[in-house]
């Protein structure tokens, strides 16, 4: 199956758990959904990243949440004073504007999402340290294949919708 779709699936089987229909039920998080869509923002975009040796990058600051996904290898985020090391198949949330600096080790893979700055109300407003399901997987594996400027899609609307359930329902691993 090809991946997109097979994502699409995770999603639908998601929703039918949850018993939520987000087309046929309106929520403050679909019509903000909406709202950004309109405006011809995307509501979550991404880039993945790969680093064959160990790799340090400079503090930032960023006015959109970030989530990143290891997909493997090991990431450690530089928060004030504390070290919060991510390790493979868990995931890390970033509020908008929390000054971080991120460096991997060698052979490291991630995701990195970044959440529309209108729709982080939605999510945890520190940063946090989860285990990730494997729909959080997918989804940010899609969604990371999707580079700023591309066009508002449906399918993009319904991610960043799981994405932002997925966040907030992730098992809490510390920080």
């Amino acid at each position: 199956m090809h991946k997109p779709h097979k994502t699409l699936r995770l999603v639908a089987d998601h929703f039918k758990q949850v018993g939520v229909s987000i087309a046929s039920s309106p929520s403050r998080v679909w019509d903000e959904l909406e709202q950004v869509s309109a405006s011809g923002d995307l509501p979550a975009f991404g880039h993945q990243g790969y680093c064959d040796q160990q790799k340090r990058f400079g503090a930032v600051r960023h006015y959109h949440g970030r989530l990143i996904y290891v997909v493997s290898g090991e990431l450690h985020a530089e928060l004030a004073a504390e070290v919060i090391r991510v390790r493979s198949k868990s995931a890390f949330w970033i509020p908008p504007l929390v000054r971080h600096e991120l460096s991997v080790s060698a052979g490291t893979k991630f995701y990195t999402v970044y959440v529309h700055v209108l729709l982080v109300s939605h999510l945890p407003p520190r940063c946090w340290r989860f285990g990730a399901s494997r729909l959080l997987e997918q989804v940010a594996h899609t969604l990371s294949n999707t580079p700023l400027g591309s066009s508002v899609t449906k399918q993009n609307k319904l991610l960043a919708a799981v994405l932002i359930d997925e966040i907030n329902n992730g098992r809490l691993t510390g920080i």
